[in-house]
Protein backbone atom coordinates (compact mmCIF):
# COMPACT_ATOMS: atom_id res chain seq x y z
CA UNK A 1 0.00 0.00 0.00
CA UNK A 2 1.68 3.62 -0.74
CA UNK A 3 2.65 5.57 2.61
CA UNK A 4 -0.20 7.98 0.77
CA UNK A 5 -2.78 5.92 1.17
CA UNK A 6 -2.18 5.01 5.35
CA UNK A 7 -3.64 6.57 7.85
CA UNK A 8 -1.94 9.43 9.62
CA UNK A 9 0.11 7.56 12.31
CA UNK A 10 0.85 4.54 9.84
CA UNK A 11 2.34 7.13 7.17
CA UNK A 12 4.29 8.81 9.66
CA UNK A 13 5.85 4.63 11.10
CA UNK A 14 6.47 3.81 7.46
CA UNK A 15 8.82 7.03 6.94
CA UNK A 16 10.43 6.71 9.69
CA UNK A 17 11.04 2.77 9.00
CA UNK A 18 11.62 3.83 5.45
CA UNK A 19 14.47 5.98 6.45
CA UNK A 20 15.76 3.93 8.55
CA UNK A 21 15.94 0.87 5.89
CA UNK A 22 17.62 3.63 3.57
CA UNK A 23 20.46 4.30 6.05
CA UNK A 24 21.12 0.98 6.66
CA UNK A 25 21.52 0.13 2.72
CA UNK A 26 23.65 3.56 2.48
CA UNK A 27 26.14 2.41 5.43
CA UNK A 28 26.36 -1.45 4.03
CA UNK A 29 27.05 0.38 0.60
CA UNK A 30 30.05 2.10 1.83
CA UNK A 31 30.99 -0.49 3.96
CA UNK A 32 30.83 -2.44 0.49
CA UNK A 33 32.64 0.26 -1.70
CA UNK A 34 35.77 0.17 0.99
CA UNK A 35 35.74 -3.37 1.10
CA UNK A 36 36.45 -2.95 -2.77
CA UNK A 37 38.71 -0.10 -3.04
CA UNK A 38 40.85 -2.00 0.21
CA UNK A 39 40.39 -5.12 -2.47
CA UNK A 40 41.91 -3.31 -5.62
CA UNK A 41 44.85 -1.15 -3.85
CA UNK A 42 45.70 -5.03 -2.67
CA UNK A 43 45.43 -6.26 -5.78
CA UNK A 44 47.52 -3.70 -7.40
CA UNK A 45 50.03 -3.27 -4.83
CA UNK A 46 50.54 -7.18 -5.44
CA UNK A 47 50.45 -6.81 -9.65
CA UNK A 48 52.68 -3.86 -9.09
CA UNK A 49 55.12 -6.18 -7.00
CA UNK A 50 55.23 -8.28 -10.09
CA UNK A 51 55.38 -6.05 -13.17
CA UNK A 52 58.20 -4.84 -10.92
CA UNK A 53 60.21 -8.52 -10.25
CA UNK A 54 59.63 -9.10 -13.96
CA UNK A 55 61.45 -5.83 -14.76
CA UNK A 56 64.50 -6.77 -12.75
CA UNK A 57 64.49 -9.96 -14.35
CA UNK A 58 64.54 -8.49 -17.88
CA UNK A 59 67.34 -6.55 -16.55
CA UNK A 60 69.30 -9.60 -15.15
CA UNK A 61 68.29 -11.43 -18.29
CA UNK A 62 70.04 -8.27 -20.32
CA UNK A 63 73.15 -8.26 -18.19
CA UNK A 64 73.57 -12.06 -18.32
CA UNK A 65 73.10 -12.12 -22.11
CA UNK A 66 76.11 -9.07 -22.27
CA UNK A 67 78.41 -11.08 -20.21
CA UNK A 68 78.44 -14.20 -21.35
CA UNK A 69 78.23 -13.38 -25.02
CA UNK A 70 80.76 -10.15 -24.36
CA UNK A 71 82.97 -13.28 -22.40
CA UNK A 72 82.81 -15.65 -25.25
CA UNK A 73 83.36 -13.47 -28.14
CA UNK A 74 86.40 -11.53 -26.53
CA UNK A 75 87.74 -15.48 -25.72
CA UNK A 76 87.56 -15.66 -29.77
CA UNK A 77 89.13 -12.11 -30.30
CA UNK A 78 92.01 -12.36 -28.23
CA UNK A 79 92.94 -15.42 -29.86
CA UNK A 80 92.58 -14.05 -33.31
CA UNK A 81 94.22 -10.90 -32.10
CA UNK A 82 97.22 -12.03 -31.10
CA UNK A 83 97.35 -15.10 -33.93
CA UNK A 84 97.27 -12.52 -36.46
CA UNK A 85 100.12 -10.24 -35.07
CA UNK A 86 101.67 -12.64 -34.37
CA UNK A 87 101.81 -14.13 -38.63
CA UNK A 88 99.14 -15.62 -40.59
CA UNK A 89 96.38 -16.94 -39.25
CA UNK A 90 96.53 -20.17 -38.06
CA UNK A 91 93.87 -23.00 -39.23
CA UNK A 92 90.30 -22.96 -37.25
CA UNK A 93 91.62 -25.91 -35.02
CA UNK A 94 94.15 -23.99 -33.66
CA UNK A 95 92.54 -20.99 -33.47
CA UNK A 96 90.26 -22.56 -31.06
CA UNK A 97 92.37 -24.24 -29.00
CA UNK A 98 94.05 -21.13 -28.43
CA UNK A 99 91.04 -19.56 -27.45
CA UNK A 100 90.50 -22.77 -24.88
CA UNK A 101 93.79 -21.18 -23.28
CA UNK A 102 92.42 -17.71 -23.39
CA UNK A 103 88.81 -19.20 -21.89
CA UNK A 104 88.76 -17.61 -17.60
CA UNK A 105 87.14 -20.64 -16.66
CA UNK A 106 87.05 -24.45 -18.03
CA UNK A 107 82.93 -24.37 -18.03
CA UNK A 108 82.66 -21.09 -19.46
CA UNK A 109 80.55 -21.36 -22.78
CA UNK A 110 82.92 -21.27 -26.50
CA UNK A 111 82.13 -20.42 -29.59
CA UNK A 112 82.99 -22.14 -32.86
CA UNK A 113 84.05 -19.73 -35.51
CA UNK A 114 82.89 -21.31 -38.93
CA UNK A 115 85.50 -18.29 -40.32
CA UNK A 116 88.04 -15.92 -39.22
CA UNK A 117 89.35 -13.11 -41.17
CA UNK A 118 91.90 -9.91 -41.79
CA UNK A 119 91.01 -7.29 -43.09
CA UNK A 120 94.25 -4.54 -44.56
CA UNK A 121 93.67 -0.74 -44.00
CA UNK A 122 93.34 -1.08 -48.03
CA UNK A 123 90.38 -3.74 -48.10
CA UNK A 124 92.11 -6.87 -48.93
CA UNK A 125 90.51 -10.03 -47.00
CA UNK A 126 92.68 -13.09 -45.83
CA UNK A 127 89.89 -15.45 -44.75
CA UNK A 128 90.65 -19.34 -42.90
CA UNK A 129 87.94 -22.03 -42.64
CA UNK A 130 85.07 -22.43 -44.94
CA UNK A 131 85.42 -20.77 -48.08
CA UNK A 132 82.40 -17.87 -49.47
CA UNK A 133 81.41 -17.24 -53.14
CA UNK A 134 82.30 -14.20 -54.53
CA UNK A 135 78.53 -12.66 -54.08
CA UNK A 136 78.38 -13.65 -50.62
CA UNK A 137 81.89 -12.39 -49.89
CA UNK A 138 81.20 -8.91 -51.69
CA UNK A 139 78.62 -8.66 -49.22
CA UNK A 140 80.23 -9.37 -46.67
CA UNK A 141 83.00 -6.75 -47.29
CA UNK A 142 80.12 -4.07 -47.80
CA UNK A 143 78.14 -4.74 -44.89
CA UNK A 144 81.39 -4.76 -42.65
CA UNK A 145 83.21 -1.60 -44.44
CA UNK A 146 79.94 0.34 -44.12
CA UNK A 147 79.66 -0.70 -40.48
CA UNK A 148 83.31 0.26 -39.63
CA UNK A 149 82.90 3.85 -41.63
CA UNK A 150 79.54 4.59 -39.51
CA UNK A 151 81.72 3.60 -36.22
CA UNK A 152 84.22 5.72 -36.92
CA UNK A 153 82.43 8.50 -37.80
CA UNK A 154 80.10 8.83 -34.66
CA UNK A 155 83.19 7.71 -32.22
CA UNK A 156 81.10 5.03 -30.75
CA UNK A 157 82.90 2.74 -28.47
CA UNK A 158 81.59 -0.70 -29.22
CA UNK A 159 83.00 -2.97 -26.32
CA UNK A 160 85.65 -3.47 -23.98
CA UNK A 161 89.08 -3.20 -24.77
CA UNK A 162 91.26 -6.44 -26.25
CA UNK A 163 94.40 -6.83 -24.13
CA UNK A 164 97.18 -8.38 -26.56
CA UNK A 165 100.95 -9.59 -25.56
CA UNK A 166 102.76 -6.28 -24.24
CA UNK A 167 100.17 -3.71 -25.89
CA UNK A 168 96.71 -2.71 -25.55
CA UNK A 169 94.62 -2.73 -28.95
CA UNK A 170 91.60 0.09 -29.36
CA UNK A 171 88.88 -1.18 -26.97
CA UNK A 172 86.01 -1.51 -29.71
CA UNK A 173 84.38 -3.73 -31.44
CA UNK A 174 81.26 -4.36 -33.32
CA UNK A 175 78.91 -7.38 -34.32
CA UNK A 176 76.49 -7.77 -36.71
CA UNK A 177 73.91 -10.31 -38.26
CA UNK A 178 74.39 -10.84 -42.05
CA UNK A 179 72.55 -13.41 -44.65
CA UNK A 180 74.80 -15.61 -45.66
CA UNK A 181 72.49 -17.55 -48.18
CA UNK A 182 72.29 -21.03 -46.16
CA UNK A 183 72.00 -19.16 -42.74
CA UNK A 184 72.52 -16.09 -41.19
CA UNK A 185 75.50 -15.50 -39.11
CA UNK A 186 77.16 -13.61 -36.62
CA UNK A 187 79.91 -11.19 -37.79
CA UNK A 188 82.27 -10.10 -35.32
CA UNK A 189 85.23 -7.73 -35.58
CA UNK A 190 87.83 -5.46 -34.17
CA UNK A 191 90.45 -3.07 -34.70
CA UNK A 192 94.02 -4.85 -35.15
CA UNK A 193 96.71 -2.01 -35.59
CA UNK A 194 97.19 1.60 -35.76
CA UNK A 195 97.64 1.00 -39.70
CA UNK A 196 93.80 0.41 -39.62
CA UNK A 197 93.89 -3.15 -40.01
CA UNK A 198 90.87 -5.02 -38.47
CA UNK A 199 90.51 -9.10 -37.70
CA UNK A 200 87.24 -10.81 -36.37
CA UNK A 201 85.57 -14.10 -37.51
CA UNK A 202 81.71 -15.02 -38.31
CA UNK A 203 79.64 -17.94 -35.97
CA UNK A 204 76.02 -19.15 -37.28
CA UNK A 205 73.84 -16.72 -34.91
CA UNK A 206 72.34 -20.79 -34.27
CA UNK A 207 74.59 -21.52 -32.61
CA UNK A 208 75.20 -18.28 -30.80
CA UNK A 209 71.23 -18.29 -29.84
CA UNK A 210 71.66 -22.17 -28.70
CA UNK A 211 74.46 -21.45 -26.66
CA UNK A 212 74.50 -18.13 -25.31
CA UNK A 213 70.50 -16.89 -25.64
CA UNK A 214 68.53 -19.82 -24.64
CA UNK A 215 71.24 -20.74 -22.01
CA UNK A 216 70.75 -17.96 -20.36
CA UNK A 217 66.97 -18.12 -21.02
CA UNK A 218 66.97 -21.93 -19.09
CA UNK A 219 68.96 -20.53 -16.34
CA UNK A 220 66.06 -18.37 -15.31
CA UNK A 221 63.72 -20.94 -14.62
CA UNK A 222 60.56 -20.24 -12.28
CA UNK A 223 58.51 -22.86 -10.34
CA UNK A 224 55.73 -23.06 -11.97
CA UNK A 225 52.88 -25.64 -9.89
CA UNK A 226 53.22 -28.91 -12.06
CA UNK A 227 55.66 -27.61 -14.69
CA UNK A 228 59.00 -27.70 -13.64
CA UNK A 229 60.69 -27.16 -16.57
CA UNK A 230 58.58 -23.85 -16.82
CA UNK A 231 61.21 -20.93 -18.31
CA UNK A 232 60.67 -17.27 -18.13
CA UNK A 233 59.35 -16.26 -22.01
CA UNK A 234 61.95 -14.01 -23.68
CA UNK A 235 62.65 -12.53 -27.09
CA UNK A 236 65.95 -10.39 -28.28
CA UNK A 237 65.86 -8.35 -31.15
CA UNK A 238 68.31 -6.07 -32.62
CA UNK A 239 68.37 -2.14 -33.10
CA UNK A 240 68.00 -3.44 -36.57
CA UNK A 241 64.60 -4.94 -35.73
CA UNK A 242 66.12 -8.23 -36.38
CA UNK A 243 64.50 -10.84 -34.07
CA UNK A 244 67.81 -12.72 -32.78
CA UNK A 245 66.12 -15.10 -30.25
CA UNK A 246 62.68 -15.94 -29.26
CA UNK A 247 61.02 -18.35 -26.95
CA UNK A 248 58.25 -21.17 -27.80
CA UNK A 249 55.42 -19.54 -27.10
CA UNK A 250 56.87 -15.80 -27.09
CA UNK A 251 56.40 -13.15 -24.51
CA UNK A 252 52.95 -11.75 -23.93
CA UNK A 253 50.94 -9.75 -21.21
CA UNK A 254 50.22 -9.01 -18.61
CA UNK A 255 53.40 -9.56 -17.07
CA UNK A 256 55.41 -8.14 -19.53
CA UNK A 257 58.59 -5.92 -19.20
CA UNK A 258 61.58 -4.94 -21.71
CA UNK A 259 65.09 -4.07 -20.70
CA UNK A 260 67.65 -2.29 -23.27
CA UNK A 261 71.37 -3.51 -24.09
CA UNK A 262 73.75 -1.09 -24.85
CA UNK A 263 77.68 -0.96 -26.15
CA UNK A 264 78.17 -3.24 -28.93
CA UNK A 265 75.90 -5.81 -28.14
CA UNK A 266 72.87 -2.98 -28.38
CA UNK A 267 69.58 -5.08 -28.52
CA UNK A 268 65.79 -5.07 -26.82
CA UNK A 269 65.26 -7.60 -24.50
CA UNK A 270 61.21 -8.43 -23.54
CA UNK A 271 60.73 -10.93 -20.66
CA UNK A 272 56.82 -12.27 -19.77
CA UNK A 273 56.03 -14.69 -16.98
CA UNK A 274 54.51 -18.20 -17.55
CA UNK A 275 51.25 -18.63 -16.82
CA UNK A 276 51.09 -19.86 -12.98
CA UNK A 277 54.25 -18.07 -11.96
CA UNK A 278 52.89 -14.48 -11.38
CA UNK A 279 50.93 -16.45 -8.00
CA UNK A 280 54.48 -17.90 -7.18
CA UNK A 281 56.63 -14.38 -7.27
CA UNK A 282 53.73 -13.22 -4.54
CA UNK A 283 53.46 -14.37 -1.12
CA UNK A 284 50.43 -16.16 -0.73
CA UNK A 285 49.34 -15.82 -4.31
CA UNK A 286 47.95 -13.41 -6.38
CA UNK A 287 44.56 -12.15 -4.75
CA UNK A 288 41.48 -12.36 -6.81
CA UNK A 289 39.51 -9.81 -8.06
CA UNK A 290 36.64 -9.59 -5.17
CA UNK A 291 33.99 -8.00 -7.36
CA UNK A 292 31.72 -11.16 -7.43
CA UNK A 293 31.84 -11.50 -3.79
CA UNK A 294 31.51 -7.66 -2.43
CA UNK A 295 28.90 -7.25 -4.78
CA UNK A 296 26.85 -10.86 -3.98
CA UNK A 297 27.37 -9.61 -0.26
CA UNK A 298 25.95 -6.42 -0.22
CA UNK A 299 22.73 -7.53 -2.16
CA UNK A 300 22.57 -10.35 0.37
CA UNK A 301 22.79 -7.77 3.32
CA UNK A 302 20.75 -5.08 1.18
CA UNK A 303 18.03 -7.83 1.05
CA UNK A 304 18.28 -8.79 4.27
CA UNK A 305 18.33 -5.38 5.33
CA UNK A 306 14.93 -4.92 3.42
CA UNK A 307 13.26 -8.17 4.88
CA UNK A 308 13.90 -6.96 8.34
CA UNK A 309 11.99 -3.85 7.49
CA UNK A 310 9.31 -5.38 5.92
CA UNK A 311 9.23 -8.11 8.65
CA UNK A 312 9.38 -5.12 11.29
CA UNK A 313 6.46 -2.96 9.44
CA UNK A 314 4.28 -5.58 9.11
CA UNK A 315 4.90 -6.20 12.94
CA UNK A 316 4.10 -3.13 13.83
CA UNK A 317 1.02 -3.19 11.40
CA UNK A 318 -0.34 -6.68 13.00
CA UNK A 319 -0.18 -5.26 16.19
CA UNK A 320 -1.60 -2.30 15.02
CA UNK A 321 -4.53 -3.93 13.49
CA UNK A 322 -4.89 -6.06 16.69
CA UNK A 323 -5.54 -3.21 18.52
CA UNK A 324 -8.32 -1.85 16.02
CA UNK A 325 -9.43 -5.42 16.29
CA UNK A 326 -9.65 -5.52 19.63
CA UNK A 327 -11.45 -1.90 20.03
CA UNK A 328 -13.59 -2.85 16.89
CA UNK A 329 -14.69 -6.51 18.41
CA UNK A 330 -15.36 -4.48 21.84
CA UNK A 331 -17.94 -2.30 19.94
CA UNK A 332 -19.23 -4.96 18.06
CA UNK A 333 -19.76 -7.22 21.18
CA UNK A 334 -21.37 -4.75 23.28
CA UNK A 335 -23.88 -3.59 20.60
CA UNK A 336 -25.40 -7.39 20.31
CA UNK A 337 -25.05 -7.96 23.92
CA UNK A 338 -26.63 -4.43 24.52
CA UNK A 339 -29.84 -5.66 22.53
CA UNK A 340 -29.62 -9.11 24.00
CA UNK A 341 -30.03 -7.82 28.08
CA UNK A 342 -32.64 -5.25 26.60
CA UNK A 343 -34.96 -7.00 25.11
CA UNK A 344 -34.16 -10.09 27.80
CA UNK A 345 -35.31 -7.33 30.44
CA UNK A 346 -38.35 -6.47 28.52
CA UNK A 347 -39.38 -10.37 28.51
CA UNK A 348 -38.29 -10.38 32.07
CA UNK A 349 -40.09 -7.39 33.01
CA UNK A 350 -43.34 -8.13 31.30
CA UNK A 351 -43.01 -4.57 28.85
CA UNK A 352 -43.95 -6.71 26.17
CA UNK A 353 -47.67 -6.95 26.59
CA UNK A 354 -49.45 -8.50 23.43
CA UNK A 355 -47.78 -11.61 21.46
CA UNK A 356 -46.09 -9.47 18.74
CA UNK A 357 -43.97 -7.61 20.97
CA UNK A 358 -42.74 -10.25 22.51
CA UNK A 359 -42.16 -12.42 19.39
CA UNK A 360 -40.49 -9.63 18.15
CA UNK A 361 -38.18 -9.41 21.71
CA UNK A 362 -37.09 -13.02 21.19
CA UNK A 363 -36.27 -12.45 17.55
CA UNK A 364 -33.92 -9.79 18.39
CA UNK A 365 -32.23 -11.85 20.79
CA UNK A 366 -32.17 -14.66 18.46
CA UNK A 367 -30.56 -12.53 15.66
CA UNK A 368 -28.07 -10.54 18.00
CA UNK A 369 -27.42 -14.17 19.59
CA UNK A 370 -26.34 -15.37 15.99
CA UNK A 371 -24.15 -12.53 15.53
CA UNK A 372 -22.29 -12.60 18.72
CA UNK A 373 -21.41 -16.94 17.24
CA UNK A 374 -20.75 -15.59 13.71
CA UNK A 375 -18.12 -13.20 15.33
CA UNK A 376 -16.80 -15.66 17.51
CA UNK A 377 -16.49 -18.01 14.91
CA UNK A 378 -14.57 -15.79 13.04
CA UNK A 379 -12.30 -14.93 15.14
CA UNK A 380 -11.58 -19.06 16.23
CA UNK A 381 -11.21 -19.66 12.23
CA UNK A 382 -8.33 -17.25 12.16
CA UNK A 383 -7.08 -18.13 15.33
CA UNK A 384 -7.00 -22.17 13.47
CA UNK A 385 -5.01 -20.85 10.00
CA UNK A 386 -2.36 -23.30 9.29
CA UNK A 387 -2.44 -25.67 12.18
CA UNK A 388 -2.25 -29.26 11.11
CA UNK A 389 -6.15 -29.79 12.73
CA UNK A 390 -7.81 -27.51 10.59
CA UNK A 391 -9.62 -29.80 8.10
CA UNK A 392 -13.03 -30.33 5.81
CA UNK A 393 -14.81 -33.24 5.58
CA UNK A 394 -16.83 -33.74 2.72
CA UNK A 395 -20.32 -35.26 2.19
CA UNK A 396 -23.23 -34.68 -0.52
CA UNK A 397 -25.19 -31.15 0.76
CA UNK A 398 -28.20 -29.59 -0.83
CA UNK A 399 -27.14 -26.33 -2.00
CA UNK A 400 -30.15 -24.62 -2.53
CA UNK A 401 -31.33 -25.79 0.72
CA UNK A 402 -28.25 -24.25 2.66
CA UNK A 403 -28.88 -21.02 0.44
CA UNK A 404 -32.78 -20.94 1.72
CA UNK A 405 -31.46 -21.31 5.73
CA UNK A 406 -28.34 -19.08 5.59
CA UNK A 407 -31.04 -16.37 3.84
CA UNK A 408 -33.57 -17.09 6.29
CA UNK A 409 -31.31 -16.18 9.38
CA UNK A 410 -30.52 -13.08 7.71
CA UNK A 411 -34.62 -12.10 7.69
CA UNK A 412 -34.76 -10.45 10.68
CA UNK A 413 -32.01 -7.70 9.99
CA UNK A 414 -32.74 -7.89 6.28
CA UNK A 415 -36.50 -6.52 7.00
CA UNK A 416 -34.69 -4.22 9.74
CA UNK A 417 -32.67 -2.23 7.13
CA UNK A 418 -35.50 -3.24 4.13
CA UNK A 419 -33.66 -4.86 1.88
CA UNK A 420 -35.04 -7.78 -0.22
CA UNK A 421 -33.10 -11.17 -0.36
CA UNK A 422 -33.08 -12.77 -3.55
CA UNK A 423 -32.33 -16.48 -3.48
CA UNK A 424 -31.41 -17.80 -6.93
CA UNK A 425 -30.51 -21.90 -7.13
CA UNK A 426 -31.70 -24.94 -9.37
CA UNK A 427 -33.72 -27.62 -7.01
CA UNK A 428 -32.43 -29.41 -6.07
CA UNK A 429 -28.73 -28.90 -6.19
CA UNK A 430 -26.72 -31.44 -4.54
CA UNK A 431 -23.10 -30.87 -4.27
CA UNK A 432 -19.85 -32.75 -1.94
CA UNK A 433 -18.59 -30.36 0.22
CA UNK A 434 -17.93 -29.71 4.19
CA UNK A 435 -21.39 -28.10 5.05
CA UNK A 436 -20.32 -26.44 7.74
CA UNK A 437 -17.50 -24.36 6.18
CA UNK A 438 -19.72 -23.16 3.47
CA UNK A 439 -22.61 -22.18 5.61
CA UNK A 440 -19.73 -19.94 7.33
CA UNK A 441 -18.57 -19.09 3.52
CA UNK A 442 -22.18 -18.11 2.34
CA UNK A 443 -23.00 -16.48 6.59
CA UNK A 444 -19.83 -13.93 6.00
CA UNK A 445 -20.34 -12.88 2.50
CA UNK A 446 -24.73 -12.35 3.36
CA UNK A 447 -22.90 -10.44 6.21
CA UNK A 448 -20.19 -8.22 4.24
CA UNK A 449 -23.16 -7.58 1.60
CA UNK A 450 -25.24 -6.04 4.32
CA UNK A 451 -23.41 -3.62 5.69
CA UNK A 452 -22.80 -2.52 2.22
CA UNK A 453 -26.31 -2.91 0.98
CA UNK A 454 -28.23 0.29 1.15
CA UNK A 455 -32.02 0.55 2.37
CA UNK A 456 -34.92 -0.47 -0.33
CA UNK A 457 -32.11 -2.29 -2.30
CA UNK A 458 -31.83 -5.98 -3.11
CA UNK A 459 -29.05 -8.86 -2.27
CA UNK A 460 -29.33 -11.90 -4.57
CA UNK A 461 -27.23 -15.22 -3.64
CA UNK A 462 -26.83 -17.57 -6.84
CA UNK A 463 -25.84 -20.83 -6.96
CA UNK A 464 -25.07 -23.26 -10.21
CA UNK A 465 -22.93 -25.43 -11.41
CA UNK A 466 -19.88 -24.78 -13.50
CA UNK A 467 -18.50 -27.79 -15.22
CA UNK A 468 -17.82 -30.17 -12.58
CA UNK A 469 -18.07 -27.87 -10.01
CA UNK A 470 -19.94 -25.35 -8.05
CA UNK A 471 -20.41 -21.44 -8.43
CA UNK A 472 -21.65 -19.88 -6.07
CA UNK A 473 -21.89 -15.62 -5.99
CA UNK A 474 -23.46 -13.06 -3.27
CA UNK A 475 -24.11 -9.49 -4.94
CA UNK A 476 -25.31 -6.15 -3.41
CA UNK A 477 -26.20 -2.97 -4.96
CA UNK A 478 -23.87 -0.76 -2.76
CA UNK A 479 -20.88 1.49 -4.10
CA UNK A 480 -18.80 -1.61 -4.77
CA UNK A 481 -15.03 -2.28 -3.82
CA UNK A 482 -12.52 0.64 -4.21
CA UNK A 483 -9.93 -0.11 -6.40
CA UNK A 484 -7.59 0.79 -3.75
CA UNK A 485 -8.95 -1.86 -1.38
CA UNK A 486 -8.73 -4.56 -3.75
CA UNK A 487 -4.92 -5.81 -2.66
CA UNK A 488 -5.60 -5.70 0.85
CA UNK A 489 -9.46 -6.63 1.07
CA UNK A 490 -8.98 -10.73 1.86
CA UNK A 491 -6.51 -9.92 4.78
CA UNK A 492 -7.03 -10.37 8.80
CA UNK A 493 -8.23 -6.93 10.19
CA UNK A 494 -8.55 -5.23 7.01
CA UNK A 495 -11.25 -3.22 6.91
CA UNK A 496 -11.13 -1.43 3.45
CA UNK A 497 -13.88 1.49 3.42
CA UNK A 498 -16.70 -0.65 5.57
CA UNK A 499 -18.06 0.83 8.39
CA UNK A 500 -18.57 -2.01 11.29
CA UNK A 501 -17.44 -5.23 11.43
CA UNK A 502 -14.47 -6.54 12.59
CA UNK A 503 -12.35 -7.13 9.48
CA UNK A 504 -12.11 -11.11 9.79
CA UNK A 505 -14.90 -12.34 7.32
CA UNK A 506 -13.07 -11.74 4.03
CA UNK A 507 -10.12 -13.14 5.35
CA UNK A 508 -11.88 -16.68 6.35
CA UNK A 509 -13.89 -16.90 3.31
CA UNK A 510 -10.17 -17.04 1.48
CA UNK A 511 -8.94 -19.18 4.10
CA UNK A 512 -12.04 -22.07 3.66
CA UNK A 513 -12.17 -21.40 0.11
CA UNK A 514 -8.27 -22.22 -0.11
CA UNK A 515 -9.03 -25.36 1.95
CA UNK A 516 -11.63 -26.48 -0.73
CA UNK A 517 -9.32 -26.31 -3.54
CA UNK A 518 -11.58 -23.16 -5.13
CA UNK A 519 -10.93 -19.75 -5.91
CA UNK A 520 -12.69 -16.25 -5.23
CA UNK A 521 -12.87 -12.85 -6.44
CA UNK A 522 -14.45 -9.93 -6.65
CA UNK A 523 -15.89 -7.75 -9.33
CA UNK A 524 -18.80 -5.18 -10.39
CA UNK A 525 -22.01 -6.02 -9.91
CA UNK A 526 -24.54 -5.72 -12.47
CA UNK A 527 -26.29 -2.47 -10.48
CA UNK A 528 -23.01 -1.12 -9.39
CA UNK A 529 -22.32 -2.89 -6.41
CA UNK A 530 -20.07 -5.93 -5.63
CA UNK A 531 -20.76 -9.53 -6.47
CA UNK A 532 -18.52 -12.28 -4.56
CA UNK A 533 -18.27 -15.09 -6.88
CA UNK A 534 -16.93 -18.05 -5.38
CA UNK A 535 -15.87 -21.75 -7.46
CA UNK A 536 -15.24 -24.54 -5.89
CA UNK A 537 -14.48 -27.87 -7.86
CA UNK A 538 -15.29 -30.99 -7.11
CA UNK A 539 -13.31 -33.34 -4.49
CA UNK A 540 -12.11 -36.70 -5.20
CA UNK A 541 -13.75 -39.17 -3.35
CA UNK A 542 -13.63 -40.03 0.04
CA UNK A 543 -11.64 -36.77 0.01
CA UNK A 544 -10.71 -34.71 3.21
CA UNK A 545 -8.48 -31.82 3.87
Amino acid sequence: MAPASLPRHDRRAAQLLGLGVAAAIALAAVAAHGAWRAAERHRRAAEAAVHSQVTLLAAAIANSVQVQAWFAIRTLLKASHDAATAGPLPDLQRLVARAEREAIGPGFTLLAPTRAFTVSADGRWTTVGRPLDGATRTARQTLLAERIRRGAADGASWGPGVSGPGTTVAARFLYLVADAGEQATLLVAAPLDAQGRWHGFEVPLAQFQARILAGVARSYAVAVPGDSSATLRLRITSPAGEQLYQSDPPPAPPYLAEAHMGGSLAALVEVSLPPGAAERLVDGGLPTSPRAWILGGFLLLTLLILGIGVAAWRTWRLGRQQADFASSVTHELRTPLTQIQLFAETLQLDRARSPEARRGALEAIVRETRRLVQMLENVLAVSRVGRPSERLYFREERIDLLLQEVMAGFGPLLRQRGITPVVDAATPLPFPADGEALRRILINLVDNAIRHAPGGRAITVRAAREGDGLRLSVEDEGAGVPEGDLARLWRPFERGAATGGSGLGLAVVRRLVDLHGGAVRVERGAARGARFVVTLPRPAAGAAA
